[in-house]
């Protein structure tokens, strides 16, 4: 047994290269995608182009309500360039400022979501499941703290919680194959642009929705034909200040923070390390050793090491 554990480790390197020639996903050859191709995948649509839209779209119609002037072809033209050239660069400063909160962010949850989820003392994952977790963390040298040592040193514990966090993040990356942790990782990383504009969104639908609010009063006075539409742009830039002021908090993102590290984690489970290109030997059957134990194992366990000796 000894041998052959070895020889699975040995072959791991093989194996993951095989799987990624084998794969003509564009997620699964980082290395080989074109430049801006990463802008119009599902990850940058939802996480950086749509952050872009919420904080331009009240302040686009206002405009084109205000001046009706701008629905002829110069306008048309003048918004299509607005449109090519503003939001790809208002995207990645989404992007960036929703990455400079996460320091902050993960300070004020009690570390980052993998982090917290793996500890020990953190109980929103079964215990009998985070064992399973670093059976196959075990795979890659990620070996778990005890609770001991957690409680005496803390910080030591979580530079390796950090570890398997990195790890798993960035080989969920690479595969095609993982769905639910894209989507996840997407909601997440809207959720935490959409704060770090938020101010910005704010600050501009509130301003434009102020002044339209106050054109439709001056419209109401004098019974002008535009009336309506002023009504119409001064509800919808308010409405996206409310959202920006209600809807948009860190509370929202740590739910989609959690949601994401959840994702990754579930990655470990055996049906999952597949995905990860693991050694070709099963977590579960490892625990096949635990019967001896005094513990006695969980169903989560046995059903796994049923179908295998069968």
């Amino acid at each position: 047994m000894p041998n052959k554990g070895i020889r699975q480790a040995g072959d791991l390197a093989t194996e993951r290269a095989t799987r990624a020639s084998a794969n003509t996903k564009p997620v699964s050859l980082p290395s080989a995608s074109v430049p801006g191709r990463e802008w119009f995948d599902s990850y940058g649509l939802r996480a950086q182009w749509a952050p872009v839209l919420t904080v331009l779209v009240p302040p686009i119609f206002a405009a084109y309500i205000t001046f009706p002037e701008l629905v002829g072809l110069k306008g048309a033209v003048g918004g299509g360039l607005l449109v090519a050239a503003l939001p790809p660069v208002l995207a990645h400063t989404a992007r960036n400022l929703g990455k400079r909160l996460e320091p902050e962010l993960w300070k004020s949850w009690g570390g980052k979501p993998t982090t917290r989820l793996l500890r020990h003392r953190d109980g929103s994952i079964p215990e009998p499941t985070k064992r399973r977790y670093f059976l196959t963390l075990a795979h890659v040298g990620i070996q778990r703290p005890t609770k001991a040592d957690e409680v005496a040193n803390p910080n030591a514990a979580d530079i390796v919680y950090d570890s398997a966090g990195d790890w798993l993040r960035r080989h969920t990356r690479r595969s095609g194959d993982l769905s639910l942790v894209a989507a996840k990782n997407a909601a997440y990383g809207l959720a935490r642009n959409l704060l770090g504009v938020r101010w910005i969104g704010f600050t501009l639908a509130l301003a434009i929705g102020m002044a339209e609010t106050w054109l439709t009063y001056q419209a109401a006075l004098s019974a002008s034909p535009k009336l309506s539409g002023f009504a119409a742009a001064a509800t919808v830039n308010l409405l996206a200040a409310a959202f920006w002021l209600l809807a948009v908090r860190s509370d929202w993102v740590r739910f989609a923070a959690d949601a994401y590290a959840s994702a990754i984690l579930e990655c470990l489970e055996p049906e999952g390390a597949t995905a990860l290109t693991l050694p070709p030997s099963s977590p579960a059957r490892k625990s096949t050793k635990r019967k001896t134990s005094t513990e006695e194992p969980s169903k989560e366990l046995a059903t796994p090491m049923n179908k295998i000796g069968a």
